[in-house]
């Protein structure tokens, strides 16, 4: 489904191979206040389109080429998300900027951070983060994917196999 001229938004069956996802917590330090870049004006019915294939869809890309408003985008359906009433779901924004073709290891260590799982959780990463996001209604909100998408692609994958309660937004 076309959203506006520039960017796409896509729901991604999560047994889709070649999924278009190829490529912390909003109030991370380090993480800039996206509502100081200014006005976000014209998007609101984007922000209605995603939230509502959201409902549907427990995995959301949001796709263009750079500079054109996607983590804006994201960062506001993570906004209009948090300022509804979603029975409980928590919802964490996590950003891949900094991560350059990085390892599996490292996609896992950024989520779990990003969610507040601390060193003392015991077992190997991955089931760990299940765990975490499986025990709870989650949107967890992926950033930046493209700077590690094989990797991100294969954690995605698993975690939407794995968590039943999970939905992700990928820009």
């Amino acid at each position: 489904q076309k959203v506006d001229q520039m960017a796409a938004v896509f729901p991604v069956a999560p047994s889709y191979e070649d999924s278009p996802v190829s490529g912390p917590i909003a109030a991370t330090l380090g993480r800039p206040d996206l509502r100081a870049m200014g006005t976000f004006v014209g998007r609101e019915a984007d922000v209605a389109e995603i939230a509502r294939l959201l409902q549907s869809h427990r995995l959301v890309t949001i796709r263009g080429p750079g500079g054109i408003g996607k983590t804006r985008l994201a960062d506001e359906v993570m906004r209009a998300f948090k300022e509804t009433d979603n029975s409980g779901k928590r919802a964490f924004f996590v950003s891949f900027e900094a991560l350059l073709d990085a390892s599996r290891e490292v996609v896992i260590e950024t989520l779990t951070s990003a969610i507040g799982v601390t060193d003392s959780e015991e077992g190997k990463p991955i089931d760990v983060l299940v765990g975490q996001l499986g025990a709870f209604n989650t949107l967890l909100v992926l950033d930046n994917c493209e700077t590690a998408h094989a990797v991100v692609a294969e954690v995605t994958r698993t975690l939407i196999n794995r968590c039943a309660a999970l939905t992700i937004l990928a820009t």
